[in-house]
């Protein structure tokens, strides 16, 4: 069977922070970097106050923060942001 959004937006991921494996864009090998779930995503968007305009870099770059971890897998964010909207529509 497949899932469906709000089924994959509360499926317990594992999450945590790891070094990055390798340079690239704006990620460097070795940072510590956050590879979160859809939940972790989904509540960060929602904690952005109603008006705030936030790219998509300056998403990863605060939820890292938030986590301690200096930058936010880029590929992960991808997918949970798709996850996020679909599961909102």
């Amino acid at each position: 069977m497949v899932k469906g959004w709000n089924d994959r937006l509360n499926t317990p991921g594992t999450n945590g922070i790891k070094p990055t494996p390798r340079t690239v864009g704006d990620v460097v090998e070795g940072q510590p970097m956050l590879v979160p779930t859809a939940r972790q995503v989904d509540d960060f968007i929602r904690s952005i106050p109603e008006g705030v305009d936030m790219d998509v870099r300056a998403l990863r770059t605060a939820l890292a923060i938030e986590h301690g971890a200096e930058v936010t897998c880029p590929v992960t964010i991808g997918y949970h942001l798709r996850t996020v909207a679909e599961a909102a529509n």
